[in-house]
């Protein structure tokens, strides 16, 4: 899996071969600087929403700048915009575009394919819920939303409630209902029990597949190293 700081690196790494390709096909590309010291929280949103100031701020609306990068995501809106019809077919064009070249280049003949670990990834996370201790402290979040009076089954049920996809923006009562959502996973230690759970199961998937997750593994490294490599070059 690449860190966000890493997806950052690659990204910046990816502008810098694509200002040099579109230059060849006679067009600019303005490339655009991420952040690439950005804070690794890997259980965000796996387990539902567990940040309080996230809560506060956005209750479930999913945004950017959780991990810090609103600027990046409106700063590559905005160049979007300004693309000519021919900019944006030699820089985007999924098969032939100079964006998709340059991560070809980055993973060097050793793209992996996802499909088995995301498929393993959501096995595994339907099989920590069987176990006993995690369906314990479920059960403690229900009856601590109940207080609340939120009546969800689980921690997707509630961020994934219909009423919030009506706004852009968070309502009043998402925001009370996230906060009361990661309050009561604290007082049911739900995550670190969840957490604790799905990691064992995650251990005994990867010495099964020992060879594909080894391979995934090799990959990244080919991608980040290359990625980096670029940018020391410039």
């Amino acid at each position: 899996m690449i860190s966000d700081s890493e997806n950052a690196i690659t990204s910046n790494a990816i502008d810098v071969m694509v200002v040099d390709c579109m230059k060849k096909r006679g067009l600019s590309w303005d490339p655009i600087e991420r952040p690439t010291r950005l804070p690794e929280i890997w259980n965000r949103r796996r387990y539902g929403l567990v940040e309080m100031p996230v809560a506060e701020r956005f209750g479930y609306h999913v945004t950017a700048a959780i991990v810090g990068t609103n600027k990046v995501a409106e700063g590559e809106e905005e160049r979007e915009k300004r693309l000519t019809n021919a900019q944006f077919k030699a820089a985007l064009d999924p098969e032939k575009g100079c964006s998709k070249r340059s991560d070809d280049q980055l993973w060097s003949g050793h793209k992996p394919d996802y499909m088995p670990y995301n498929e393993l990834g959501s096995e595994t996370l339907e099989e920590s819920q069987k176990s006993p201790k995690v369906r314990k402290s479920l059960a403690a979040w229900r009856t601590c939303m109940s207080h609340e009076g939120l009546k969800y089954r689980t921690p997707y049920e509630a961020s994934g409630d219909n009423a919030w996809e009506n706004s852009k923006r968070p309502s009043p009562k998402e925001i009370a209902t996230a906060k009361a959502d990661v309050s009561c996973k604290r007082k049911a230690h739900l995550v670190e029990t969840w957490f604790a759970a799905e990691k064992q199961i995650q251990r005994d998937c990867i010495i099964e597949h020992f060879a594909y997750f080894k391979s995934l593994k090799e990959a990244r490294e080919v991608y980040v190293t290359n990625a980096r490599d670029v940018l020391k070059s410039r």
